[in-house]
């Protein structure tokens, strides 16, 4: 999370840390490895939330309320949720840069290379990061995707469109048939009552054909 080798530094002049937790954190990450911020997180010497915020500022990186941001389904669906888990992203907003469509993604790591790589892979898209902390992310997707879920169950399983409202009783004999083309074709005025038959008599379809030699 610190491509900075400065973090540290930058922590304590900000009053965040002290040089005692600074410390811990640079032996913590030498036996177990990882960044320094995460050590310092892991340690419960700062919050994730307030190193990210801290991180976005020093990248001048823009930031998402994940609680209050809805995120239109359709950008949902850039990043399959098993993805989002592993990289611990989540897609947020399509937003246009300098005449190139951009998708927006919320990371709590912008720095990592690799992921945005990966991203823009697999979402033939130019990836914007903006910086959201890890366990934010991880409430959003539970969050997001469940919900993307339920709707799409929702309309799967909506009630369906009734049924053709003048479904013929039964089929027109072949006499009748052939009576009721040979009344069309000869021009015959009386089309209510031929119209009364095809409702009765005859399919969909049927109707269609006798409208066509109209």
């Amino acid at each position: 999370m610190d491509k900075n080798p400065k973090l540290g530094e930058l922590l304590i002049k900000a009053g965040l840390i002290d040089g005692f937790q600074m410390n811990s954190a640079l032996s913590y990450k030498n036996h177990w490895g990882g960044r320094i911020g995460e050590s310092l997180v892991r340690l419960g010497y700062i919050t994730d939330k307030d190193l990210s915020t801290f991180i976005a500022k020093q990248f001048d990186l823009p930031q998402v309320d994940l609680i209050t941001h809805r995120i239109p389904e359709d950008v949902l669906g850039y990043v399959p949720e098993s993805k989002a888990r592993e990289f611990c992203v989540i897609p947020v907003d399509r937003v246009e840069i300098r005449g190139i469509m951009h998708l927006v993604v919320a990371m709590p790591d912008p720095t990592n290379l690799n992921v945005i790589d990966t991203l823009q892979f697999l979402t033939e898209c130019w990836i914007k990061p903006t910086m959201v902390s890890a366990e934010s992310i991880s409430k959003a997707i539970n969050l997001q995707y469940g919900a993307a879920a339920s709707r799409r169950a929702s309309t799967e399983h909506s009630t369906p469109p009734p049924p053709f409202p003048h479904q013929p009783t039964s089929e027109a004999t072949s006499e009748e048939w052939q009576s009721i083309e040979l009344a069309i074709k000869n021009h015959e005025e009386n089309f209510e009552a031929l119209l009364r038959i095809l409702i009765k008599h005859s399919s969909p379809a049927q109707v269609k054909d006798l409208i066509d030699l109209l």
